[in-house]
């Protein structure tokens, strides 16, 4: 007996809305008191999260600015349980139990920002291969 396995890939339209609806909830999520960016990614994290509110998700303006807000929930994790972090971004720690809602808190938020950054990632590939695609038909 055989098995066979369909994966259906996204639509560039699902993909698209998928982005979006990260990047809503992310905003929502931001204003819970998360650890905002320091220096100079500072003064670009409203802008980055009015644009997100609005849609805006694939402005390269925001590159940089995300990165930050990564590196700046990964030391807030880091300052609670050192070594943490990285357990989040490299495996599944959704089950984890807490004693520390901060710690908690902190942790859905890093995945929520992951999970932004790929989908955000994979939407802007998909984007480049149809322009590329259209470019070497043309």
């Amino acid at each position: 007996m055989t098995y066979t396995y369909i994966r259906r890939e996204q639509t560039l339209e699902e993909l698209a809305e998928t982005v979006i609806a990260r990047a809503k909830n992310f905003v929502e999520s931001s204003a819970k008191g998360v650890p905002t960016p320091t220096g100079l990614q500072r003064r670009n994290y409203l802008p980055m999260l009015a644009r997100f509110e609005s849609g805006d998700v694939l402005d390269e303006r925001d590159d940089r600015c995300l990165e930050a807000v990564g590196r700046a929930l990964s030391a807030a994790i880091e300052e609670i349980v050192p070594g943490y972090a990285t357990v989040v971004l490299e495996e599944d720690a959704s089950e984890d139990f807490f004693f520390n809602k901060r710690l908690e808190e902190l942790r859905d938020h890093l995945v929520q920002w992951q999970n932004l950054c790929s989908a955000r990632n994979r939407l802007r590939s998909r984007i480049r291969a149809q322009q590329l695609i259209a470019a070497v038909q043309d």
